[in-house]
């Protein structure tokens, strides 16, 4: 259960931050 929970932390977390590195790309590329 917990094992479970925290791979969908982490799953999300590294979503947020690939998101992130492209807002940050597109802002320097604007």
């Amino acid at each position: 259960m917990g094992s479970s929970f925290r791979s969908v932390f982490v799953f999300l977390l590294l979503i947020a931050l690939l998101l992130r590195a492209g807002h940050s790309k597109t802002l320097k590329r604007d």
